[in-house]
C-alpha cells in the first residue's frame, strides 16, 4: 500500500510515485534560500510508455523505474523543480512482483551517493560557478521525505 506522502508526491507530481529518497548534499547560490538537491523517486515504469507531457529519460525494462529528479527546498517546504532527467533500472522486487521497499531505498541512496560532487553540482544547476565562489555546495541532516511539507514549484 502506498504512504500517504507518496500518495501526494503522485497526485502533485502526476506520475506513479511508491518512494522517494533525498541526497544529503546541496548547491545554494549565494545570497539565495533555496536549496538544490538530486532525489531518486522509485514507481511505474513510465520509461516504457511516455505520456507525451515531460521529456522521457533513457527507457528501461520492467515493471518500475528509479527516476533522477532535482528538487528545491526552501525552509522546511519542497517542490519538484526538474523531473525526469534519468533512469535506472529497478530490480529490487519481491517474490509477488512488488517493489521491496528496504532494497529499493538502499539503491537510490547508493545510485545518489554515486554521482560525482562535480556531476551533482552541474545536475543542480551550478554550471561551473562554484569555481567562481558563487554557490555554497554543502550537505544536510534533513533528507527524509517527512521533514518537509511537499509543495508545488509556484508556490515555493
Amino acid at each position: 500500500m502506498k504512504s500517504g506522502t507518496a500518495a501526494k508526491l503522485s497526485q502533485l507530481w502526476e506520475f506513479d510515485i511508491e518512494g522517494f529518497v533525498i541526497d544529503p548534499r546541496f548547491v545554494k547560490e549565494n545570497g539565495d534560500e533555496v536549496e538544490t538537491r538530486l532525489a531518486l523517486s522509485f514507481g511505474a515504469n513510465v520509461t516504457e510508455s511516455p505520456s507525451g507531457e515531460f521529456l522521457v529519460p533513457s527507457m528501461q525494462e520492467g515493471k518500475f523505474v528509479f527516476g533522477l529528479h532535482v528538487v528545491a527546498i526552501v525552509e522546511n517546504k519542497l517542490a519538484m523543480a526538474d523531473t525526469w532527467m534519468n533512469s535506472y533500472q529497478l530490480d529490487t522486487l519481491n517474490h509477488d512482483g512488488s517493489i521491496n521497499m528496504e532494497l529499493a531505498e538502499q539503491k537510490a541512496r547508493m545510485i545518489l551517493g554515486a554521482i560525482t560532487d562535480d556531476e551533482y553540482k552541474n545536475l543542480c544547476g551550478s554550471y561551473g560557478e562554484a569555481d567562481e565562489g558563487g554557490i555554497t555546495y554543502g550537505r544536510s541532516d534533513r533528507c527524509d521525505i517527512s521533514d518537509f511539507e511537499i509543495v508545488s514549484i509556484e508556490t515555493l
